[in-house]
């Protein structure tokens, strides 16, 4: 009997230092505005960030409720006897925090904010690619407690960097048969994009691509609006709807819509086509843009084409007639 509790537990020794034991991971956002980008004083008042965690991180970190999806990274009192998060204030940043126990392998998380809709806050408070498909972030956790991945997401104080000018454009070689809505409230002012960040500095979700103002915006007689960074330019051969924007450097998002077809994106529209929800362009320390930060619509359409020649009077050699 002692032998086999002695092998009992060498075999239990084997496995817990085979498999790790479990490993003590924060998870955080740093507001380096120190949450002028994350916080929002008359919305969710430092109860804002949360986070979505995958199924392995939820095994050893219980929500208050088994169909629950998210984690506060905030002091919640409903998750005092749960997995709990906090705000922790310092004189560089606001870090929302989630403390975790993680067994080793590799885990996915995704940070949101309700003032989003509780949505990621990727998809409107501050653009990031991710590491995954999905615009997750991923760890790993070694057996031996190695930590690599990430862990923390910063979100920079970007009112102090040098900004540079970016200019995005809807190009539409039709000459407005693909952009425009003639006879419409919306005539010279139908282009309008979302743009991640704090690029759109206007009170929309969306900037106009045009310098229109729109007096009966949506209808709402008196309502004008305009868009001073917007601009329609009208050439011979193809009409550019555009907008420039200050941008410190990053990596952005943009999607241009059409407000005649239903605010619906131009993705699949008139030869316009991307891959993803969004196009991104990344600005670079010295201002260079690169990615998609335009758009084509109508380029490269085919039509056919008759010439003729008139003979009239002339004599045909036998070789026949050729255009040169």
């Amino acid at each position: 009997m002692k032998n086999r509790l002695l092998l009992l537990f060498n075999l239990s020794f084997i496995f817990l230092a085979s498999y790790g034991a479990p490993v003590n991971v924060t998870l955080k956002v740093i507001d380096q505005t120190k949450g002028q980008i994350t916080n929002n004083v008359n919305d969710n008042n430092e109860t804002n960030i949360f986070t979505w965690l995958d199924d392995g991180l939820r095994e050893l970190n219980p929500s208050k409720s088994p169909t629950e999806w998210w984690w506060p990274m905030y002091n919640d009192p409903e998750y005092t006897t749960y997995t709990n998060g906090l705000l922790i204030k310092t004189e560089n940043a606001w870090e929302w925090t989630l403390p975790l126990q993680v067994n080793p392998g590799t885990y996915e998380w995704n940070p949101h904010a309700k003032t989003l809709g509780w949505d990621a806050i990727r998809n409107g408070m501050y653009y990031y690619e991710g590491d995954n498909e999905d615009g997750n972030l991923v760890f790993t956790v070694a057996a031996d407690g190695t930590i690599t991945g990430s862990t923390e997401l910063i979100i920079p104080d970007n009112n102090n960097a040098e900004k540079f000018p970016v200019t995005l454009q809807v190009v539409d070689y039709s000459k407005g048969e693909l952009s425009d809505a003639p006879g419409t409230w919306a005539e010279d002012a139908n282009i309008i994009a979302w743009v991640s960040g704090d690029l759109n500095d206007s009170e929309y979700w969306f900037y106009g691509f045009f310098d229109t103002t729109v007096e009966n915006w949506d209808g709402a007689a008196g309502n004008e609006v305009s868009f001073p960074n917007g601009k329609l330019i009208k050439d011979n051969d193809k009409w550019i709807w555009q907008a420039t924007f200050q941008a410190a450097p990053g990596t952005y998002e943009w999607n241009p819509m059409s407000i005649l077809h239903g605010w619906a994106s131009l993705n699949g529209y008139g030869g316009a086509s991307w891959a993803g929800e969004n196009m991104s362009f990344t600005v670079n320390a010295s201002g260079e843009v690169s990615g998609d930060y335009f758009v084509n619509l109508g380029y490269g359409e085919t039509a056919n084409v008759t010439f003729q020649v008139d003979m009239t009077g002339v004599n045909v050699s036998p070789e026949g007639v050729y255009v040169k």
